[in-house]
């Protein structure tokens, strides 16, 4: 079975992503994420990861969100 990835975002403050396959670097300014579909990294302030689970390929974090690059 072929695994999706998914993105959702809040009121720039909540994120959550399905289909991740790897966390990179993770600081409260910037999280490197390694999904199956391409690097993604997420730049803003206050970032904390509230949910993480590699083997479910899911990743939630909360902050304020600037920019979310593939």
């Amino acid at each position: 079975m072929e695994k999706t990835h998914t993105l959702s975002l809040n009121d720039r403050k909540v994120l959550e992503i399905t289909g991740i396959t790897d966390v990179g670097t993770y600081s409260e300014d910037t999280v490197e994420i390694e999904t199956v579909s391409g690097n993604l990294i997420i730049d803003g302030e206050g970032l904390s990861i509230t949910r993480l689970d590699v083997e479910a390929g899911i990743l939630s974090l909360i902050g304020r969100i600037d920019s979310i690059l593939y």
